[in-house]
């Protein structure tokens, strides 16, 4: 299952574990023009979850400094059912340009999550945020910290 960082536009920061469907759409112009655009609407309408124009299902969470919204985890890139997994080819060769073929070999890496599992994957988008939130909090004290020192070496 992959994992996008986006920012409150919905402009990608960070990107991992990407299926190999998703990478090959991403390579095309118009494909990584069709994800961002999903991207976009996450951070703007604030959902818990979504659909890719793939036809793929993504959980978000937004991620916190103190009370604003910086930025926006999606967790996904995942089919609920074989017969998605296996039209998100199709969905996707009008924005890829790419033959439908290449799309529909590269469908079989897409992660399958059945509506059974998907309680186990739908608090991750929370608790990585949660984690990044941490992390926030913890060098926004080391740089008060840090200007503290500074302020007193320049005495």
């Amino acid at each position: 299952m992959g994992s996008i960082l986006v920012d409150t536009e919905g402009r990608p920061v960070a990107e991992s574990g990407l299926c190999a469907f998703c990478k090959a759409a991403q390579q095309t112009k118009g494909g990584r023009a069709a994800c961002e655009g999903t991207w976009r609407e996450a951070a703007q309408w604030k959902v818990e979850s979504l659909i890719c124009p793939a036809g793929l299902h993504y959980q978000t969470a937004p991620v916190r400094d103190g009370e604003k919204t910086v930025a926006w985890i999606l967790l996904g890139q995942y089919a609920q059912s074989t017969f998605e997994r296996s039209s998100a080819g199709r969905r996707m060769t009008g924005f890829c340009g790419e033959p439908s073929n290449l799309l529909d070999e590269a469908s079989e890496s897409i992660p399958l999550v059945t509506v059974e599992r998907l309680g186990t994957y739908a608090d991750y988008p929370h608790k990585v945020a949660v984690s990044l939130e941490s992390i926030l909090s913890e060098r926004a004290i080391l740089v008060d910290r840090l200007q503290r020192i500074s302020a007193l070496s320049s005495l």
